[in-house]
């Protein structure tokens, strides 16, 4: 067998949901797994499993999928680069064997030109239960790399984007917007934005924005369309204009209505009737005292019915940037801490405050659950807050201190009395991290930022949450603060974008548990 011209692997699951699309989780009893992670000049291993005995093809292409055959749609592309490599149904070839598998090496060619390329495969094996006879394993995307990993390549973005949003759009595909190469004190935001394809694990542009933007939010209404509000332009200026993308169409439209305020580093919460609630930001990003004097406690609600905004029926108790706004079951929206200004000696200052937005009121109070809400046991801003199965929500890392620097400190609110508690702390102390809960309960926090404020520095480590302690969970390939994580419809989670230490990246990762 001839060598095979790729290396790390990267699993593409496709949905069988949208046919057109490709192939999605394997149909009936196939598989094909990377069983070794492979780098230029060295070994990739592959594995093809499925019924004892049984006859089946293996194909290979430069070209994705989807091709539509008699069989069904795959996602290999068939485009006259493609290749057999074992055909046994045909008679040319071993079978799987009596275990139901088949396993093959190939070596990567030492050639710096095959950097970046993409290779798609697919197995195709005889089963009697499977649709007209023939099971379609799950495809495979194969990145060539220069290193040895565990977490799967997905290939990288267009271009370098920190403080950028990802917004999952239909089962498919993820819009990733604006972001660009600035840091949490001095964004820098760009128009463009593109659609990262779960199938196929590569970007393809769509529609500018109207208007460059970082530290926005991003926030898919009812109606499947994006909302965008607010952030930082390319020339420093905080926006008060909002726009929605339309994925029918690719293209973005201003709202009727922009926001009251000028807003970056705030929040926008989907609440349970459809509406939009954002809270806090600041207007300014002109310099640090100006920044941090410019934060807002004004809320206001997105009717996405009129395409205007309407402000609540009361402030915040306190101001917040950079804060966090979690969704809770009873439909009430939880606001914890962030920045609220600066000290006499001119550094930033940190509210342990936190509130609840009733959306049957448009107001804000300290009650939950006919309780009142005690203050956060560790003040912070740039945290992760998550709302976990049980309903409670854990806090996570964050900056806080005197000196504004990364914290390692987690805990646990809890609606039904309206107090947080400490929990298990994080290995190590980040802020601008991204935390993401896994179908399996447990949360996963990655990468983010350590060190101080005016000095941060990017981390790789990710770790686990579950019950009341954190476990290490690997590392990322880069170290990345200001990034986005995404869950994707397999149970695994996409990492994009953000900063490493020589400032923002386009590279990806995918996590798997």
């Amino acid at each position: 067998m001839k060598p095979i011209r790729i290396a790390s692997s990267s699993l593409c699951i496709l949905a069988l949901t949208a046919p057109v699309l490709g192939a999605r989780d394997p149909v009936g009893n196939a598989h094909l797994f990377a069983t070794t992670s492979s780098v230029i000049d060295e070994t990739v291993s592959l594995t093809v499993t499925g019924a004892a005995n049984a006859r089946f093809i293996l194909v290979g292409d430069l070209s994705p999928g989807p091709h539509n055959t008699p069989y069904g749609p795959i996602c290999v592309g068939l485009s006259p680069r493609a290749r057999l490599y074992v055909d046994s149904i045909r008679g040319m070839g071993p079978r799987l064997n009596a275990s139901g598998s088949f396993s093959f090496s190939g070596h990567v060619p030492n050639r710096i030109a095959l950097l970046g390329l993409r290779y798609y495969l697919q197995a195709f094996v005889r089963d009697a239960t499977a649709p007209r006879n023939l099971a379609h394993s799950n495809g495979l995307t194969l990145l060539v790399s220069t290193h040895d990993t565990n977490l799967s390549s997905p290939g990288s973005m267009l271009e370098a984007r920190a403080l950028h949003s990802a917004t999952f759009i239909d089962s498919s595909h993820v819009l990733i917007a604006g972001g660009g190469s600035g840091t949490l004190l001095a964004p820098v935001g760009t128009a463009t934005s593109e659609i990262y394809d779960v199938n196929t694990k590569d970007s393809a542009a769509t529609g500018s924005l109207n208007g460059a933007r970082a530290f926005h939010t991003a926030t898919r209404l009812a109606d499947g369309r994006v909302l965008v509000t607010g952030g930082v332009d390319a020339a420093g200026n905080v926006l008060m204009t909002a726009e929605t993308y339309d994925p029918s169409s690719g293209t973005w439209t201003p709202t009727t209505g922009a926001m009251s305020v000028a807003r970056a580093g705030h929040t926008a919460t989907l609440l349970g009737d459809g509406r939009v609630l954002v809270t806090g930001g600041t207007s300014s990003f002109a310099d640090l005292a100006t920044a941090f004097g410019s934060i807002s406690n004004g809320g206001e609600i997105f009717d996405p019915a009129t395409g205007t905004f309407s402000g609540a029926a009361n402030n915040m108790a306190s101001r917040r940037l950079a804060h966090a706004a979690t969704l809770l079951q009873n439909g009430d929206v939880l606001l914890t801490s962030g920045f609220d200004g600066l000290s006499i000696i001119g550094t930033p200052t940190v509210t342990s405050s936190a509130e609840v937005f009733h959306s049957n009121t448009n107001s804000f109070d300290r009650s939950s659950g006919g309780h009142s809400v005690g203050n956060v046991r560790t003040a912070r801003a740039a945290h992760t807050a998550t709302l976990l199965p049980n309903g409670t929500v854990l806090l996570a890392g964050g900056a806080s201190g005197l000196l504004v620097s990364a914290t390692n400190a987690a805990e646990i609110f809890t609606p039904s009395t309206g107090s947080f508690a400490v929990t298990g702390s994080l290995p190590d102390a980040k802020a601008g991290h991204t935390a993401v809960l896994l179908p399996s309960g447990e949360v996963l926090v990655s990468g983010g930022l350590s060190g101080s404020l005016a000095s941060p520095t990017p981390v790789a480590s990710c770790a686990l949450f579950l019950g009341s302690a954190f476990t290490p969970a690997g590392a990322l390939v880069t170290a990345r603060g200001t990034h986005t994580g995404t869950l994707l419809p397999n149970g695994t989670v996409l990492v994009l974008g953000g900063a490493d230490a020589n400032g923002a990246v386009a590279s990806g990762e995918i996590y798997s548990r």
